[in-house]
């Protein structure tokens, strides 16, 4: 699965995330956490090697939240 493709389908978690911010909804940051881990789950970085080459993986960066 792509990268791309897997970002697409987040569309499917959206919207929960807009109605909690809409209704002032106790579980948004439930929501916002579980869009996370989908992306974390279903949206890799293809080539991790390559990619610490330029951009801010160069820069030593590197995301907060990782897979427990």
């Amino acid at each position: 699965l792509s990268t791309r493709k897997a970002a697409m389908c987040l569309r499917h978690v959206l919207p929960a995330i807009f109605w909690a911010l809409l209704n002032h909804s106790r579980t948004l940051t439930q929501r916002v956490l579980q869009a996370l881990q989908y992306l974390e789950n279903n949206a890799k970085r293809a080539h991790p090697k390559r990619d610490a080459l330029t951009g801010r993986a160069k820069l030593g960066l590197a995301p907060l939240l990782r897979a427990a």
